[in-house]
């Protein structure tokens, strides 16, 4: 089946960044209906863009409040709100990059659950892919389309293995 990266895109299975050629190194994402400008640094004429080093924190970022508002709710935490703050440090090239997250739960909990969800953040699928790096294959095309459809990733049940695995991990550990 043949499709164009435009139509995967619009039907959710890959995110397609094309150049706007309005501005120097701006970009323009698009994944289902959703839109989003990418660009090198936050210049006057694209203040509403992020930059590559943003989009990972964001997922970062994302990642951790999602897993750990399913660990709270599965341990029946009375946890109102989750926030997540994520910096980047570019060590390049000479070391690695630090990204930096800070994490903020409101509620009323123990310092034990605190830990416990400390340790749940460590274990998302974003954060042990960015610790742990990923293979990237990369094809050049020659055409206009997609031979086949590309793979997806279902976030959604790489999410819910993590917290099955932290589940199955601390009732080892008690």
């Amino acid at each position: 089946m043949r499709s164009s990266p435009f139509d995967s895109a619009v039907a959710g299975k890959s995110v397609l960044i094309t150049e706007t050629r309005m501005e120097p190194l701006q970009l323009l994402g698009r994944v289902g209906s959703t839109s989003f400008v990418i660009a090198g640094s936050r210049r006057p004429f694209c203040p509403e863009s992020l930059n590559p080093y943003e989009l990972m924190g964001a997922a970062l970022g994302s990642c951790t409040a999602m897993i750990l508002r399913l660990h709270a709710d599965r341990m029946g935490l009375a946890l109102s709100r989750i926030q997540v703050s994520v910096s980047h440090h570019s060590g390049y090239p000479e070391t690695m990059a630090l990204f930096e997250r800070t994490i903020f739960l409101e509620g009323s909990i123990s310092a034990d659950d605190r830990l416990r969800l400390l340790e749940a953040a460590q274990r998302g699928p974003v954060d042990l892919s960015l610790r742990g790096g990923a293979e990237i294959r990369t094809i050049l095309s020659t055409d206009d389309y997609l031979a086949a459809p590309p793979a997806t990733s279902d976030y959604l049940s790489d999410i819910s293995q993590a917290v099955a695995a932290g589940e199955e991990s601390s009732s080892h550990t008690e």
